[in-house]
């Protein structure tokens, strides 16, 4: 686990005090995020070290053969096929929907995300980058509706998943698993995990809290 904890220190955790515009957030960010393709799905990762490591939810991983990462199409590469990396499976937490992935042999430098110590506060706006229904590095915006401990929730599988939460009304859909839901400082806050099918304005992100535990 020596990986993990060097991992861990090399991250760029901080709270960033300068309030940026809403586009900016997006400008800043979009470079981290990276969709994650596999035989039986995709979903979106978000980068958290110039090497390469990648965050991104369990179920975007499970059961999804042949995983690859795309990389967004504004990083300076020529080829199609230089955008997409094959990536390998770190470590996963399938109560709290957790995976840590590794680029494999990243061809250009990554640009990873910030991470912030400071939790939102219900009614804080929030942002979201992802791939909702394969449209891809989508950006949509919403309010921190509720903050929920010990939530628990299953998906097809029936496997009974339990972490903490904030319940938003930022939109997701299928495909937005694993990506970032950022504060008004442009920082990661939390994964964007599920929403309710019936409820569009119920979406749900695990806390930067379960993020920082399972980076430990």
């Amino acid at each position: 686990m020596q990986y993990l904890s060097k991992l861990f220190l090399c991250l760029s955790i901080f709270i960033n005090a300068n309030y940026i515009h809403s586009n900016e957030i997006f400008e800043n960010n979009k470079l981290s995020v990276v969709l994650i393709l596999g035989d039986n799905g995709y979903g979106t990762g978000v980068i958290l070290s110039d090497d390469g490591y990648v965050l991104t939810n369990e179920h975007v991983v499970d059961d999804n053969p042949n995983l690859r990462a795309a990389l967004n199409y504004d990083y300076d590469l020529n080829d199609y096929d230089e955008f997409i990396h094959t990536v390998e499976i770190i470590k996963i937490n399938k109560q709290n929907d957790l995976a840590l992935l590794k680029i494999n042999n990243p061809k250009t430098l990554l640009r990873p995300i910030k991470i912030s110590r400071q939790s939102p506060l219900v009614g804080d706006q929030v942002y979201a980058i992802g791939h909702p229904d394969f449209s891809v590095w989508s950006y949509t915006t919403g309010y921190i509706s509720q903050i929920r401990d010990d939530f628990e929730w299953s998906y097809s599988d029936n496997f009974e998943r339990l972490a903490d939460v904030y319940e938003t009304q930022t939109p997701i859909a299928e495909g937005s698993s694993g990506g970032p839901l950022l504060n008004k400082y442009g920082n990661l806050i939390g994964i964007n995990t599920f929403g309710d099918e019936e409820l569009v304005f119920q979406n749900f992100s695990l806390t930067v809290n379960e993020i920082i535990n399972f980076l430990k």
